[in-house]
């Protein structure tokens, strides 16, 4: 994000891969990041998904240099991945599945982990691992170790569309 004008904001959370997780009617906090300190233009920020569109009612912000977090409280939606939204009059900013509504929890949290991702050349088993995870619907799945290898461009794309297929966080 550059420093100055034209204003300029970036979402630093909730996004994919942080995602905020939360029951209709809580509190939840996005940080945003703007190009001037203390400052930042006039903005809406909405949540589409399932339910359509949302505008989200702004309940407060703190200032932290160049960072603010806003306070809001999550509508009545169905449960499902939704996107956030960041509008202003210069610019427009999707996160995909930044926010996941859950409505109900049950007592235990199921969590899929996996740890090092298939190296290039294995794409089938990524594709076979989200399909099962798409089956076994677990509440969440944690990826932790080697999500790449070898740095190239083309294999960090795939990998990140696969996981964007989850329908959890």
């Amino acid at each position: 994000l550059a420093v100055g004008l034209p204003m300029q904001v970036k979402v630093l959370t909730p996004r994919l891969g942080m995602p905020a997780i939360a029951q209709p009617g809580s509190v939840i906090q996005v940080r945003l990041a703007g190009s001037l300190p203390l400052i930042l233009p006039d903005f809406e920020l909405e949540l589409e998904g399932r339910g359509g569109v949302s505008k989200l009612q702004v309940k407060g912000t703190q200032w932290r240099g160049f960072e603010t977090l806003v306070t809001l409280t999550l509508p009545e939606l169905p449960d499902g991945a939704y996107a956030l939204r960041l509008k202003t009059r210069d610019q427009a900013v999707v996160m995909p599945k930044a926010v996941f509504v859950r409505k109900n929890w049950s007592d235990a949290l199921r969590v899929a982990h996996i740890a090092d991702l298939p190296a290039p050349g294995h794409e089938a088993l990524m594709r076979q691992f989200i399909d099962q995870m798409q089956q076994r619907q677990p509440d969440a799945v944690l990826v932790s170790g080697d999500i790449n290898y070898g740095g190239s461009q083309q294999n960090i794309d795939f990998m990140f569309a696969e996981l964007a297929r989850l329908d959890m966080p």
